[in-house]
């Protein structure tokens, strides 16, 4: 199996609010070329930054949402929402897009997805870099990189709409 075939590419669909008061959201990742449905839990501050990258590009004279959409990268270069195992440089070049070919959604480990950036051949880093899924979420949308998923994991937590039985 080529490494085209391996994954397939993701589309985010929608960001959801499951109730009212939960501060969590479901981002929806379309299968590009199909009809399944990957969904992911994500927090109310990421869902934030995912929605302000995609309003940016669609509407970049929204100065205040395209701000405010500058927040979460800042944070996370600096570090300050969690502890992250890469150093400064590191997360600086992530954010500045070097030599990144595809952010791909690789595994299921516990119920909990597992993400990975790959690079481009001869870019700075030779190995896939592990990645929290919904920091790869945000990253791709701000950096309009393709989001992709190996075919087992969509086979195992990927649904169809409207169809009820694999929910």
């Amino acid at each position: 199996m080529s490494d085209n075939e391996a994954y397939i590419e993701l589309v985010v669909d929608s960001i959801r609010r499951p109730l009212q008061r939960d501060r969590r959201r479901i981002v929806m990742l379309q299968q590009k070329d199909g009809d399944r449905v990957l969904p992911i839990w994500i927090g109310g501050a990421t869902a934030r930054a995912i929605i302000a990258a995609f309003m940016c590009r669609e509407y970049p004279n929204l100065s205040l949402t395209c701000l405010t959409g500058y927040f979460w990268p800042l944070l996370w270069l600096l570090g300050a929402r969690r502890r992250l195992p890469l150093d400064f440089q590191t997360r600086r070049r992530l954010l500045a897009g070097d030599g990144i070919r595809r952010f791909v959604i690789a595994g299921l480990q516990d119920r909990a997805f597992v993400a990975q950036i790959e690079f481009d051949a001869g870019a700075w880093s030779p190995h896939p870099l592990p990645i929290r899924p919904s920091d790869a979420l945000v990253l791709a949308a701000r950096q309009q990189h393709p989001l992709f998923v190996s075919r087992p994991v969509l086979a195992k937590a990927g649904v169809t709409p409207g169809n009820a039985e694999e929910e």
